[in-house]
């Protein structure tokens, strides 16, 4: 059932998408759909889950369930995890729950930061590790999880945000290590800026700014290909590549 660079996407037991409803798990849902998988959608609000899907039932001709979790009820975890897995085969997982908000407004606001982090970094650890032990009992699976090339280099911009990430990116490139010849495959997705409700106010360059289709179909052929870390869109591998062996007195002077 384990994913590694010669095969597929699993096609026993249905993938499970938490934080269905962002912009870039949508589109990696339909996706997944149009290839035949079976779904199961997990998030915090039971009427945006039940309305994607439907729209999935329609496009993909097969029921899609759903699975009300709200990542900071912390205490109902185990829970909600354990009534998941009851009902469900999973053959794999991928994860976009999270958030981003201006810098400014987390410089001036202790909650906000806490609620970030939390989001981001701390809750996100604990539901990951009972999937990633959940697969190995199972004998295999993949685990895709959304970080970001904002933890690849602390910038001004984006510090915050950019902290919560490169702790998740650390993180996950440990569970890789502690899954090796478990049969779990654990991928880093690392998107650069992608044109989704979260990306409103972008200031950047416009040509920087990916298309959420295109983000799901890199996502989709780099699980499918078992890639550990997959950037994209691709440019962004040399991009950041160049910005992390910059001296740190040079990157400073780096705009954003």
């Amino acid at each position: 059932m384990g994913l590694n660079t010669n095969t597929r996407v699993p096609s026993s037991g249905r993938i499970a998408i938490f934080g269905t409803t962002s912009g870039i798990a949508r589109e990696v849902s339909r996706a997944f759909v149009r290839e035949g998988h079976d779904l199961v959608l997990i998030g915090r609000s039971a009427e945006a889950l039940r309305a994607e899907a439907a729209d999935l039932e329609v496009r993909g001709n097969r029921p899609v369930p759903v699975c009300v979790w709200d990542l900071l009820d912390r205490q109902h975890h185990a829970e909600r995890f354990a009534e998941l897995v009851s009902n469900t085969e999973l053959s794999g997982v991928f994860f976009a729950a999270g958030v981003l908000y201006p810098e400014k407004d987390l410089e001036n606001d202790g909650d906000l930061t806490r609620h970030l982090f939390d989001m981001n970094l701390t809750e996100t650890i604990v539901v990951l590790n009972l999937f990633a032990h959940h697969l190995q009992r199972q004998g295999g699976g993949f685990l895709s999880v959304l970080s970001s090339v904002a933890g690849d280099r602390g910038r001004a911009a984006n510090k915050t945000y950019g902290a919560s990430k490169a702790g998740l990116t650390a993180y996950l490139e440990g569970l890789r290590a502690a899954m090796q010849g478990t049969g779990v495959r654990v991928q880093t997705v690392k998107p650069g800026p992608v044109r989704t409700p979260m990306t409103d106010g972008y200031k950047g360059p416009a040509i920087l700014l990916a298309e959420p289709e295109a983000v799901a179909r890199d996502i989709v052929r780099g699980i499918r290909s078992g890639k550990a870390v997959v950037y994209t869109p691709g440019f962004w591998r040399l991009v950041m590549a160049i910005i992390r062996a910059l001296p740190e007195s040079l990157a400073r002077k780096v705009p954003g």
